[in-house]
């Protein structure tokens, strides 16, 4: 595998595997190889347009998550078809082995605040590069 260049922007990716697909399958690609495919993009935009074009066939289910200092996206695989880019919309975001802000599963019921207002933020996410953040406020460029 070739190496990386450290000074080249990259964009950030997260995978999780979606509900009972944990673990490798002997016959398809490991996943893990989709977040590699993830750093050779340079934004978002171009990543989650590149990898909703991967062969879903290929690959156990997953989640996915790419995102920059504009935009973010989930690409879910879930088995029944290609893979969908859907946008993130602006701020808190869960994702585990569901769907983004699934709150039919207790974990990510649990997370949201009481009376519906929207996912509770822990303080150590209003903190970012050291300075905390009213609960709107974004985190300033990714380096």
């Amino acid at each position: 595998m070739p190496m990386r260049s450290p000074r080249r922007r990259r964009c950030p990716a997260a995978i999780l595997n979606r509900h009972g697909s944990l673990g490798p399958a002997a016959d398809l690609r490991s996943r893990g190889e989709i977040v590699l495919e993830a750093l050779d993009h340079a934004d978002a935009v171009a990543a989650a347009a590149a990898l909703s074009h991967l062969d879903p066939a290929a690959y156990r289910t997953f989640n996915l998550i790419v995102a920059d200092n504009r935009d973010g996206f989930w690409l879910r695989h879930d088995g029944t078809g290609r893979i969908a880019a859907h946008p993130l919309a602006e701020g808190l975001s869960l994702i585990a082995a569901g769907d983004v802000n699934e709150t039919a599963r207790r974990r990510q019921h649990a997370a949201r605040r009481p009376g519906g207002g929207g996912l509770a933020v822990p303080h150590h996410a209003r903190i970012c590069h050291g300075v905390e953040r009213p609960h709107s406020a974004a985190c300033g460029a990714l380096a």
